[in-house]
């Protein structure tokens, strides 16, 4: 195996240094480590003004308007949402938070357990601007037996920030059944496998009936009986007995016959359901002073929405000649759930000349302030103009690279967030070129002054002057040798 080198290693070590830095320098290079959003997306919250009992199963409608800040939530991010000591949501369940087209806005979980909702949005807020919806979401005492009764205000919890919830919960207390119940009608909403579930009670006031049939209709279309076979097997469960009344009121059954007994076997056998699954009727025989109860599913062709109204009929005969009584339910569906839409902007550019003609052939880059991301470059048309599309509501600087033949190219021009229209959802923008100037040729100069005649140089003068010179040195070094001859 080849070693590597320490000299090596360093130089690896000092790669990966590099790289890493440059991570962390590059605009729009952001961490995957996810973070909660600490600024408050709540814009108002209320609370429906219907009564909730201290019963098993009594809800409430909660409603909160919410608005996401632009351009700092990123995939994965979070929003977290708690309700006040004493009440919590109805069910612990994921749902999605979706706009009009069925994009996932955000994913949300509601806890039952520590009363919280938290939304964990998805890369929508990143390419989207000005994200408003709704959240609908059940609620209901944490402590259902409570005797704290009256009007109740409620505050959310929104990040760090708490949220005033208009209107009051008016908490009353249970109490209990109608004593003189002969039919009864009541739903648990199950939206987390989509369904109702109805129990129907007869006669738990224990009178004594005979010849008994009751006969369901639901009146919602595509709503269906749930169950594994036509003919009705195991669609209904069938519990039949006497019943008694506990300290508060409600009813319960007491000497329950078994599963297999006669009575229940025969019962089960006369269910006939229709083909389309909405109607059915069961044959309960002679009752005398016992009571029954049918508890049995309904799921649906679609999705039930939020506040959707779920209809269903109900209606026993008994005695001779037959009697009859009905109850008519209406349900409507409640679970937690929310709605969104965020927009897309378009700048629009302009390019004309001085005068306001249109130029033809302008290039440009669009680039986001805040990431320095090139989002675009276009080239404006005939008739001068380009658009560019799917920009969100943030700074953008527009950058002529090119400019029409004869022009000089403009200066960069900033487009701010506070600019485009929410209405029209767009920002427009005029850039004006100018022409190229031209060098215009210097006029050629004429002189008016004479001109000065060429001054030859005096050759002939200057050849007698180094002529007399070299004599006058040679008549001097003559005489200086002829004085040292005498002297000698």
């Amino acid at each position: 195996m080849m070693k590597v080198s320490s000299i090596g290693k360093k130089i690896s070590l000092l790669v990966a240094t590099l790289v890493m830095s440059a991570l962390v320098l590059v605009p729009g290079v952001r961490s995957a480590h996810a973070a909660e959003i600490n600024e408050p997306i709540i814009t108002s919250a209320s609370v429906a003004s219907t009564p909730l009992y201290s019963v098993a199963g009594a809800t409430v409608k909660l409603t909160m308007d919410f608005q996401l800040p632009n351009n700092i939530i990123h995939e994965g991010d979070t929003s977290t949402l708690t309700l006040p000591s004493g009440f919590t949501f109805a069910w612990t369940m994921d749902f999605n938070v979706e706009d009009n087209s069925g994009n996932v806005v955000a994913r949300g979980h509601a806890n039952t357990t520590n009363r919280t909702l938290v939304l964990t949005y998805t890369n929508y807020p990143e390419t989207h601007s000005d994200i408003r919806g709704s959240i609908e979401a059940a609620m209901r005492r944490e402590d259902e037996t409570s005797n704290d009764y009256g009007m109740k205000t409620l505050t959310i919890n929104d990040g760090n920030h708490t949220v005033n919830v208009n209107g009051q919960v008016d908490y009353r207390q249970w109490t209990g059944d109608n004593p003189n119940e002969r039919l009864a009608k009541w739903t648990t909403i199950d939206p987390v496998n989509k369904q109702i579930i109805y129990h129907v009670r007869v006669n738990a006031h224990g009178d004594n009936l005979s010849n008994v049939v009751l006969e369901d209709t639901l009146s919602t279309p595509d709503a269906r009986y749930a169950g594994p076979t036509p003919s009705g097997d195991e669609m209904i469960s069938i519990q039949r007995g006497t019943f008694a009344r506990d300290a508060v009121g409600n009813f319960y059954i007491t000497n329950e016959l078994a599963s297999n007994s006669p009575e229940i076997t025969a019962a089960r056998a006369s269910i006939a359901v229709n083909a389309q699954r909405n109607h059915f009727t069961i044959n309960l025989g002679n009752l005398g002073t016992d009571g029954v109860v049918l508890t049995y599913a309904v799921v649906f062709g679609h999705e039930p929405v939020q506040s959707e109204a779920i209809n269903n009929d109900v209606k026993i005969t008994y005695g001779t000649p037959g009697q009859e009584e009905s109850y008519h339910s209406r349900v409507m569906w409640q679970t937690v759930s929310g709605r969104a839409n965020g927009y897309n902007y378009t700048i629009g550019i302009k390019k004309t000349d001085k005068n306001g003609n249109a130029l033809k052939g302008a290039e440009f880059t669009v680039t986001r302030d805040r990431s320095g991301e090139v989002v675009g470059t276009v080239t404006t048309d005939d008739n001068g103009e380009a658009t560019i599309n799917g920009l969100l509501r943030d700074d953008y600087t527009i950058t002529e690279t090119k400019a029409p033949e004869g022009y000089t190219v403009a200066a960069p021009v900033k487009i701010n967030g506070a600019q485009f229209d929410r209405s029209s959802l767009s920002a427009y923008v005029n850039v004006e070129d100018e022409k190229v100037p031209t060098s215009p040729v210097p006029p050629t100069e004429v002189s008016t002054k004479p001109k000065k005649k060429q001054q030859l140089s005096n050759t002939g003068s200057d050849v007698t002057a180094l002529i007399t010179g070299v004599a006058i040195t040679a008549s001097i070094a003559l005489a200086v040798l002829v004085t040292r001859k005498k002297l000698a």
